[in-house]
């Protein structure tokens, strides 16, 4: 009877495991639902991923170009200038340079070397008629421009941006050459032609 008992008992766990395995059946409409949340999760992945594109356009999109200039400029007349875009976006900019006179003299120049100081009592007292004194100025008629500078980026541009000018109390144009202008005299003690001046690099509108 005991061998019996247990013969019954495997066959009814036996019918319990097939009963186990068998494969799941779902109804349609179950299934449809479930497939509605499939179907729902992607599509939110999917607008995820596209609002994250739309905000990375954006921000690499907005913003300014900020366009800085380390120029120098010689004798002749050429400018020569390393463009830098510290702003977000490229972009461009131009320059003109504007010549300051700020010494008189050799004897001048010798006892106020320090031409910013100089600078800024020129700027503090506006308006001086064009001669050798000190505050009057020539600029240039010709530009400097950078070009395309993408952001981050570096570019070097040289160009001849003569001929130099004045303006005269009537408004009125005069070329001038930039070393008679500048110049502290003949003599060898003079020195350099730029001596007698200040270089100002002012941005200007690229049309």
């Amino acid at each position: 009877m005991s061998n019996l008992g247990e013969q019954i008992s495997d066959l009814s766990n036996t019918a319990e495991i097939v009963e186990n395995k068998r494969p799941i059946k779902l109804s349609p409409l179950r299934w449809n639902r479930i497939k509605q949340r499939i179907e729902g999760e992607v599509m939110k992945r999917k607008y995820k991923i596209y609002l994250t594109f739309l905000l990375t356009l954006f921000l690499t999109s907005c913003g300014e170009p900020n366009i800085e200039n380390d120029c120098t400029l010689n004798g002749r007349g050429i400018a020569s200038c390393d463009f830098r875009n510290t702003g977000k976006v490229k972009g461009d900019a131009c320059f003109k340079a504007i010549l300051v006179r700020t010494h008189k003299s050799y004897e001048d120049y010798r006892v106020k070397l320090d031409t910013d100081s100089v600078m800024k009592q020129i700027w503090l007292d506006p308006g001086v008629e064009w001669s050798d004194k000190i505050g009057s100025y020539i600029e240039s008629q010709g530009k400097v421009c950078s070009g395309i500078v993408e952001s981050k980026d570096i570019v070097q541009r040289s160009k001849d941006i003569r001929p130099f000018f004045f303006i005269s109390d009537n408004n009125t144009k005069g070329g001038h050459d930039i070393n008679m202008f500048c110049n502290l005299g003949n003599n060898r003690q003079s020195g350099e032609w730029y001596r007698g001046c200040s270089v100002v690099f002012e941005r200007v509108e690229d049309n």
